[in-house]
Order: C-alpha cells, then sequence, then structure tokens
C-alpha cells in the first residue's frame, strides 16, 4: 500500500465499525505543531491490514489541509476551530498530542475525543448505530461547554465514570488555561453534550498527563496527574452516591509524590497486592518513578457493567447476533480490557455454554452469539478483575423464532427425577452448530447425549434403564455433567453441504440410585434444512 508524511504523537486502535476487528485512528500535531494535517482514520480488514476510510474520496495534494477541502473521512468541508455540528463543517486537522475513543453518548459505538495542543479540543460522533453505516461528525460545538478551553498547553485528556452511572466523563488536561477540569458527561437522546465544568484546585500548573484509578477502594475514580513542571498530584474523588454528576475532587498530599519532570503516568498493581501503584515517564534524563500504593485497601469491588446492548428478536438465521456493553473496574479502562469478561445464555431455560466478550477498546467490549439459537433466549454479562472480584449485568431476553426442529420417536425409561427430556435449541442450518438441551437428569451426575445416522428398528435394551433410539452403535456423543437444575447442553457441528440428510439424538441419564442404573429419553429426529 501507499505511506504518507505524518507527524503523530499518539494513535488510538478501536473497533470504529463494529465487525470484531481494532481499527486505528491516527493522530497528527502537524510539522512545528502547526496543527493542518489532519488526523486519518484506517480500517482493518480482519487480517491485520489496513486500508484508509475517505468516504469522500478526496486526496491531499500536499500534507495540509486547507478551509474547504472535504473532511476526508468526516461530514463536511474543513473549517478550522469551527462549532458548526450539522455536518455542514468540520475541523480534522490539529495539533493533536492525544486521542481517545469511547463510547460517548451511549449508543455501544466508538466515539473520539480529540485533543489539540493549542487548539480547541474537538469531539467526533460515530454514527454507526443510527445509520447503519460508519460516518463521523464534528459535533464539538454542541458538545462541550462554553469556556471549556481558553489558550494553549491543552496536552492530554482522560474519560471515565466519575459517578458511577454507567456514562464516561471527562476530564481536560490544561484546558481552562493551565487548570485541569472536569465535566459531567449529560449526553441523551444520542446527542454528546458535557457540562457542569469543575475546575481542580492547585491545577493551574504545566501538567503532561493524568489517569482514573480507584486508590482508596471507596469505588469511585481517582485521578493522578503526572506534573511536568511541579510536583505530581493526587486527586480524591468525594462522590458518596446521588444524582448523577454530584462528584468533586479533593486533592490530598500523600508522603512520596515529588517533583519531577513527568511526561506520561500509568496504574496498575505493580506488587500484587491488591491495590493500585504509578509509574511515571520521566523527562531530562531522569529517572523513572513507581510509586507504591501503601494504603493497601485491597481491591474488593466488582466491576460495573451498566449499559448492555438489546438483541433485536426475530427470524434464526446464520448471521451471529452482536451485543455490546460498557465495563468499569477499579483501574484505567486500559485494564479493564484484561478482565475476563463472559456472557451466559439460556435458551428455553437451559444454559448454553459461556461465550467470550473482547474488548472493541476504550469502554466497549463485544460478544458474538449464534444467530441459529431458537426460542426464548436470556443473556447477562459478567466481568472478573484480577483481584478475584467478579461484577455482572442485569439480564436481558429476545425471541428467536423459526420452523420447529425435531421429531420424538420410540420409546423412554423414566428416572428419579422424572422424564428425560431432549430437544433442539437452534435451528440445525448447515455450517452453523446444532445446539441440543437435555433435562431431567440429576444433579451432578452425568448425560450423555449421542447422535447416529439412523434410528434403530426396534428400540434397543441393554438393560438397567437403558434403552436405545438410535442405530448401534452411535456415531459421536457429549458427556456431560447436569448442572442444579439436572440438565446439560451439547453441541454438535453441522457440515457443509449435508442438506436433506437427517440426524438422531438421544440423552441418557445417569443415577446413582437403587433400581435402574439409567433413565432414557425418547429419539429425537432431526432434518438439516
Amino acid at each position: 500500500g501507499n505511506t504518507f508524511i505524518d507527524w503523530s504523537c499518539d494513535c488510538d486502535f478501536g473497533d470504529m465499525d463494529n465487525d470484531g476487528d481494532l481499527d486505528l485512528f491516527h493522530g497528527t500535531y502537524g510539522g512545528a505543531f502547526g496543527g493542518q494535517v489532519p488526523t486519518r482514520l484506517f480500517l482493518n480488514d480482519g487480517s491485520g491490514f489496513f486500508s484508509e476510510f475517505n468516504p469522500s474520496g478526496f486526496q491531499l495534494t500536499t500534507t495540509t489541509i486547507v478551509a474547504g477541502n472535504p473532511g476526508i473521512w468526516c461530514q463536511g468541508t474543513q473549517t478550522t476551530n469551527t462549532t458548526n455540528s450539522t455536518g455542514t463543517n468540520c475541523d480534522v486537522a490539529s495539533s493533536a498530542l492525544d486521542i481517545d475513543a469511547v463510547d460517548a453518548d451511549g449508543d455501544f459505538d466508538l466515539d473520539m475525543l480529540h485533543g489539540a495542543r493549542q487548539e480547541a479540543p474537538r469531539y467526533f460522533k460515530n454514527l454507526l448505530q443510527e445509520n447503519g453505516t460508519l460516518a463521523w461528525r464534528d459535533v464539538t460545538g454542541s458538545a462541550l461547554p462554553a469556556g471549556y478551553w481558553s489558550g494553549g498547553d491543552n496536552y492530554e485528556q482522560e474519560q471515565g465514570d466519575m459517578d458511577n452511572d454507567g456514562d464516561w466523563d471527562l476530564y481536560g488536561l490544561n484546558w481552562p488555561g493551565l487548570s485541569d477540569a472536569v465535566f459531567n458527561n449529560t449526553s441523551a437522546g444520542g446527542n454528546i453534550t458535557y457540562g457542569s465544568m469543575q475546575t481542580l484546585a492547585a491545577s493551574g500548573n504545566d501538567d503532561n498527563e493524568g489517569d482514573f484509578f480507584d486508590y482508596d477502594n471507596d469505588g469511585d475514580m481517582d485521578i493522578i496527574v503526572a506534573a511536568f513542571a511541579s510536583t505530581d498530584r493526587l486527586y480524591r474523588n468525594n462522590y458518596a452516591g446521588g444524582a448523577p454528576g454530584t462528584f468533586s475532587y479533593t486533592q490530598v498530599n500523600p508522603a512520596g509524590l515529588t517533583s519531577g519532570r513527568a511526561l506520561d503516568s500509568d496504574v496498575a498493581d505493580i506488587d500484587n497486592d491488591g491495590d493500585y501503584d504509578i509509574m511515571t515517564a520521566e523527562d531530562a534524563g531522569q529517572n523513572e518513578k513507581l510509586y507504591k500504593n501503601t494504603l493497601n485497601p485491597g481491591d474488593n469491588k466488582a466491576a460495573l457493567i451498566a449499559k448492555t446492548e438489546q438483541i433485536a428478536s426475530g427470524a434464526a438465521d446464520t448471521t451471529a447476533r452482536i451485543a455490546r456493553a460498557t465495563i468499569k473496574d477499579s483501574g484505567n479502562y486500559y485494564t479493564t480490557w484484561y478482565n475476563t469478561n463472559k456472557v451466559a445464555v439460556s435458551v428455553d431455560g437451559f444454559k448454553l455454554p459461556e461465550f467470550t466478550a473482547i474488548t472493541s477498546q476504550g469502554n466497549v467490549f463485544r460478544v458474538s452469539l449464534p444467530g441459529n439459537l431458537l426460542g426464548s433466549v436470556s443473556y447477562s454479562w459478567s466481568s472478573k478483575d484480577e483481584h478475584g472480584n467478579t461484577g455482572v449485568s442485569a439480564t436481558k431476553n429476545y425471541t428467536a423464532t423459526g420452523a420447529p426442529v425435531g421429531l420424538l420417536y420410540g420409546t423412554q425409561v423414566v428416572g428419579p427425577a422424572g422424564p428425560v427430556t431432549i430437544q433442539a435449541l437452534s435451528e440445525p442450518f448447515p455450517g452453523t452448530d446444532l445446539y441440543i438441551g437435555a433435562g431431567g437428569g440429576n444433579v451432578n451426575q452425568s448425560i450423555v447425549v449421542a447422535f447416529s445416522a439412523a434410528p434403530a428398528l426396534v428400540p434397543i435394551d441393554f438393560g438397567g434403564g437403558l434403552i436405545s433410539n438410535l442405530a448401534f452403535p452411535p456415531i459421536d456423543g457429549k458427556r456431560i455433567f447436569a448442572d442444579a437444575d439436572g440438565e446439560v447442553v451439547a453441541k454438535f457441528p453441522i457440515p457443509l453441504g449435508s442438506s436433506g440428510s437427517q440426524v438422531y439424538f438421544q440423552a441418557f441419564s445417569r443415577y446413582a440410585t437403587a433400581g435402574n442404573t439409567f433413565a432414557s429419553s425418547q429419539g429425537l429426529e432431526i432434518t438439516i434444512p
């Protein structure tokens, strides 16, 4: 592919188009911090190859963009420091030292907070959810309040949920003059808005970077500021519950923070003692600094999964059903990416094996569920952090419709827990996985779900309650221990090219009680469509 000349200080990966791979927003500050070179967006094709997203089709003839040029990846024409938020104008070129991808408006796609060293920091809304296709709009004029910036040295910004309401608030470093400020996220109705600006005490210095983390384990996000020309500072969040936006910050002065030439700060549990420590990178040949948290509060706070995407009801098919969630934990969002994030799914009450969710970067996580599930589907999210705390979301439901799957035949043997049942939980489309649910088993005893290419001509009685409605021997089977409801779910791949064929299933439950050793279900005949 082609290359281009650039001056970059920060880039962000994120799944901008919700296709399951990470795209690249490439920020730039321009030659001599001129702020005239545009940021660019490159989409990942899923194989690690990136191509520029440029719906305008416009190509620059030099490195800079000028007024009236199309916005390349953004709606509208280039207009420096525009406040237009309708898509007529945009400003995609500024002296950005930092850019941040985060879902700001609660629609589960990643928006873009675009820093600017000496111009107005900007906000770009991702219109994927609204339009169904990727598109961007500069909404700076309507998203950010009057007076949010007042000059140069806007080196950095961060986003985090400061009031545990599920949306992500904003911290701007050196934004109003050399002061740092925090803003409450007031977005509603798909519109990105921030308000209630609060200036942080003693922040009128030349700072360089900030990070969110819960240093005192009280359940809200505190801030560490890496100072370039003063002492690094720690701010405690005073939020104690209540209405959104009622957070405030107080500077605290723990022993150990020193003066330096800090360029960056990051947080992590360095010594694995359950609390978050701080590392700063220093300029001018000075040694980097590690600040160990000696409060030792121990992280016992579970992740907050306040917002999860609703899957629409509809016909079962071969297209995966995508759901997303925003997750906040005690560390910065980049540590939450490494939580163990799962989605529990049940169909008609049968619990499927959990599905793994992946990070879209920012505060968004994504899961792909089978599109061929059939029946009443429930799903919920969980997020387990490095300290063993697990947060769980509320449960959501949808209905997947389709033609009834399977015909029962043959005989059964009833066990102590009642009849062993068997049913298809998904449509058996070629190239998909078929989920078979079996119930009526003994808790913590095994159930075998077996299949064959033909039924038994007459039921085969092996004694002890084991009667096969399948031609013997079966082709394969799954042995699974029953859950607390005496149920199991087995998964079988349906090969491509198998349309029109029949396959036969049966479940056998083992009992450690007097009488019959086994109970047997009827057979289930399934025709592959």
